[in-house]
C-alpha cells in the first residue's frame, strides 16, 4: 500500500505486476491489507460521509482481484454501526480508524478498531457482524483487568482465540503487551 497512490504489487526486481490506483482522497486507502484465500485482496479504506452536519470519516473493505483487475465495496460501517452510539472521546472527523484486517478460520473478517477499543466479527457473507469483542456495545464483554485500548493486528488463531498487540492507550498503567482473549 503506498499513501496516496494506491495498491501496488512488485516482483523481486521492483518491476509492477499489479497496480490499483487511490480514488478519492477523501476515502483514502489506509492501514490493513490482507490477501485471501481465493488469492484476492482485502483493504480499509475511509468512507467519509455527512454526519451531524459535519463529514465524518467511517470505514469500509474493499476486495480487490488483482488478475481481473476488479474492485468491488464489501463491507461499511454506515451500514451496521452507528457514529452516535459506536464512538469514544477519541471520535473527531475520524470515527472508528480501522486498523488491521484478518481472515478467520470460518470465512469470517476480523477488523480492528482503534478508536472504540473494539475488534469485530464480520460474517462471512458481509451482511452481519457476528460478535463485538470489548470497547463500546460490546457482544462479548472483557473482564476489566483484560480490557485493551488501542488494540491492532487482531487474529483469530482458532474459534474463540483471539491474539492481538494491545496498546493500552487509554488504560492505566500505560503499556503495551500482546494480548491472547
Amino acid at each position: 500500500m503506498d499513501k496516496g497512490h494506491g495498491l501496488v504489487e512488485v516482483d523481486r526486481a521492483g518491476a509492477i505486476v499489479h497496480e490499483l490506483k487511490q480514488r478519492d482522497p477523501e476515502n483514502e486507502m489506509h492501514h490493513a491489507i490482507v490477501v485471501t484465500p481465493r488469492d484476492t485482496v482485502l483493504y480499509l479504506t475511509f468512507d467519509t460521509q455527512d454526519f451531524a452536519g459535519k463529514r465524518l470519516k467511517g470505514e469500509a473493505i474493499w476486495e480487490w482481484n488483482p488478475d481481473t483487475g476488479e474492485d468491488v465495496k464489501r463491507w461499511r460501517s454506515w451500514d451496521l454501526m452507528d457514529p452516535a452510539l459506536d464512538r469514544s472521546a477519541r471520535t473527531a472527523g475520524e470515527w472508528l480508524h480501522g486498523n488491521s484486517l484478518y481472515v478467520g478460520p470460518g470465512g469470517n473478517i476480523l477488523l480492528s478498531f482503534h478508536y472504540i477499543n473494539q475488534v469485530i466479527s464480520i460474517s462471512p457473507d458481509w451482511q452481519s457482524i457476528q460478535w463485538r469483542l470489548g470497547g463500546v456495545r460490546p457482544t462479548i464483554a472483557v473482564p476489566a483487568d483484560q480490557q485493551t485500548s488501542a488494540q491492532h493486528t487482531a487474529a483469530e488463531l482458532e474459534t474463540n482465540r483471539i491474539l492481538m498487540f494491545d496498546n493500552r492507550t487509554d488504560l492505566q498503567p500505560p503499556y503495551s503487551r500482546a494480548s491472547n482473549t
